[in-house]
């Protein structure tokens, strides 16, 4: 009896213990990052701690800067701006600026808003982008912002990306550079012999399941790849 009452004593001794206590809303937020500081390895106690945290929405900002711990009381911000966010991107712009992490933070509530806005209109999808134009720790969030949609669009809804995407948007350079950035990171993730084969195929080389073009590349962009086929042929 006594040893059982050393260990309610001490709280949970073992990582599920700790866990299953941050996945327990009746727990207070203080407790449950305590027993998330123990946790072994820094991915799993972010995975206590953000759980711990998007479980209890009575928390707020006052909560987490009672956190003694310099880190875990930005991370517990950070989590919450992104909480937040969702509903009242404003709310969520303003808890990013109080951690130390803001343009982390800022690009998670960008990429969050790119993510709800695939499936709409360009026009419409800028809408939710506006909020992050005047916040100064993120002069690219339409390059963030159209890279993240170009790139949800094709991988995650399986449908291709308008070829007059940035005609007629308030920030039509910045689209242009986002969605610059993202048919580079498709291309990267199609190996150079793929890409080579489905030219010789007359084939789009950026495709969606379906073998439809996925995103126009740019007259520069095909004449490189082609030249760097035909140079692996020599």
């Amino acid at each position: 009896m006594m040893g059982l009452l050393l260990v309610l004593a001490c709280g949970p001794s073992t990582d599920p213990e700790r866990l299953s206590q941050a996945l327990d809303p009746s727990v207070s937020l203080s407790r449950a990052l305590r027993g998330c500081e123990r946790i072994k390895g820094e991915d799993a106690q972010g995975d206590c701690l953000s759980a711990a945290v998007e479980l209890r929405e009575g928390t707020e900002l006052e909560d987490c800067q009672s956190i003694t711990s310099e880190r875990w009381r930005n991370e517990c911000i950070f989590v919450l701006a992104e909480r937040l966010g969702r509903s009242d991107v404003a709310a969520g712009i303003t808890l990013c600026e109080e951690t130390l992490y803001v343009r982390e933070c800022l690009f998670h509530l960008i990429r969050d808003k790119a993510k709800g806005a695939t499936g709409l209109a360009p026009i419409e999808a800028e809408a939710a982008l506006v909020p992050f134009w005047s916040v100064r720790r993120v002069p690219d969030a339409s390059i963030m912002f159209w890279k993240e949609w170009v790139r949800h669009t094709v991988r995650s809804l399986d449908q291709p990306v308008p070829s007059d995407l940035c005609v007629g948007l308030q920030d039509s350079d910045g689209c242009e550079a986002g969605l610059k950035k993202g048919r580079n990171q498709m291309l990267r993730g199609v190996p150079k012999a793929q890409r080579c084969a489905r030219i010789e195929a007359g084939q789009a080389i950026l495709q969606l399941k379906d073998e439809r073009q996925a995103v126009e590349l740019n007259p520069m962009e095909l004449v490189e790849i082609q030249r760097s086929c035909a140079a692996s042929k020599r």
